[in-house]
């Protein structure tokens, strides 16, 4: 597979943050670079449902002591989306 070149500009606090990590982890910044463009890409492939998107965003089973039929029972959601 040939390889191309791809020019990107980082200011200059991003640029440090790159460099630190990979540092950290031994590893040159465009090899990170392209991990984590590679794992941006294949994440992308999949299309993502909005629940899976409010469980990664942690909503779902975030609500504390509440009965639990509350998504479900009618009568919790009387009267929402009235002015009083």
């Amino acid at each position: 597979m040939a390889e191309t070149r791809l020019t990107i500009r980082l200011d200059a606090k991003l640029r440090q943050k790159l460099r630190q990590l990979a540092r950290a982890h031994g590893k040159k910044p465009s090899q990170l670079v392209r991990e984590a463009l590679e794992a941006y890409c294949n994440g992308a492939e999949k299309d993502s449902t909005c629940y899976d998107i409010a469980l990664k965003a942690g909503f779902i089973g975030s609500a504390k002591n509440l009965p639990p039929d509350a998504s479900t029972n009618r009568r919790y959601m009387e009267g929402f989306g009235k002015s009083r």
